[in-house]
């Protein structure tokens, strides 16, 4: 119902749902597409088994050189340590009252998991929020797959959920800008931008699932199957531009609340490679 979502300013915006950790890529969008895409609070709602294919998936739909701008909760966060008694799974790794799950990030995990490398920092700056990438290993230690790293192993092999695990679906939404010639009614192939946000968890007492029901199978049009993280290049699939630590302390004068907010964020680049994508 927004305006400006119907008939913006410049471009077209189209929005779907996706589950970031599937094997198959959103409708509509081709492998190597893509120019950025946006992830904030996204990689911390799945489950630490589906981050591999999730990487899989946006180095999949990137562009060679394109762009991740990255923002998810860093360790010691205040929403991790007011969790209570009974919510924690495993190492930084709890459910919450709606039945999502959210993991608590280290630097050096997001560094590994993007590049395939052990990254050293050191903190950078009098208010210690950003960091400097101190050495970034050429070579990786798994060649062939993009490794999850070790808490995720841990996580697969010891947590007994039934079977059970988040939708993982993410609202996706692709900004398409357009330049039609002069007197010409066609839209030219142009750059796109993904946003991806997680979904809200579905209410408790009226599905026994987690996160968004499934689209009704006569709407469901069988997208572009995507590779596996085994299908893909060797490490690094990922250069890291930046990576830093946002630390802030948000104070709530009306209720007398402090707040202290830990979040990472980053940008990272997709590597050119000699490899058909």
């Amino acid at each position: 119902s927004n305006p400006l979502y119907n008939d913006p300013p410049l471009g077209t915006v189209h929005a779907s749902v996706w589950d970031l950790s599937s094997q198959t890529l959103p409708e509509g969008l081709e492998p190597g597409s893509v120019d950025i895409v946006v992830m904030v609070f996204v990689l911390s709602a799945l489950h630490p088994s589906e981050w591999s294919q999730a990487i899989a998936n946006i180095f999949t739909l990137l562009k060679p050189g394109g762009l991740i701008v990255f923002r998810d909760y860093g360790r010691h966060d205040l929403t991790q340590l007011r969790f209570r008694e009974g919510r924690l799974l495993d190492d930084n790794f709890y459910i919450r009252g709606d039945g999502t799950r959210v993991y608590f990030f280290e630097p050096c995990e997001i560094g590994k998991l993007l590049t395939g490398s052990m990254i050293e920092f050191e903190e950078d700056g009098p208010q210690l929020r950003m960091l400097k990438i101190i050495r970034q290993e050429e070579d990786s230690p798994t060649p062939n797959h993009t490794p999850a790293i070790p808490d995720a192993h841990k996580l697969i092999e010891q947590l007994n959920l039934d079977g059970e695990k988040p939708e993982g679906q993410q609202l996706v939404s692709t900004l398409t800008p357009t330049h039609p010639a002069p007197n010409s009614t066609e839209t030219p192939a142009s750059d796109s931008t993904i946003l991806l946000s997680p979904t809200p968890a579905a209410d408790e007492s009226s599905s026994s699932n987690l996160g968004i029901p499934p689209t009704p199978a006569e709407d469901v049009i069988t997208p572009r199957p995507s590779p596996l993280p085994s299908d893909l290049p060797p490490h690094p699939l990922f250069t890291i531009s930046q990576l830093g630590i946002d630390r802030r302390l948000l104070v709530n004068r009306k209720k007398q609340l402090k707040m202290y907010r830990v979040w990472l964020q980053g940008e990272f680049r997709k590597n050119h490679l000699n490899t058909t994508q």
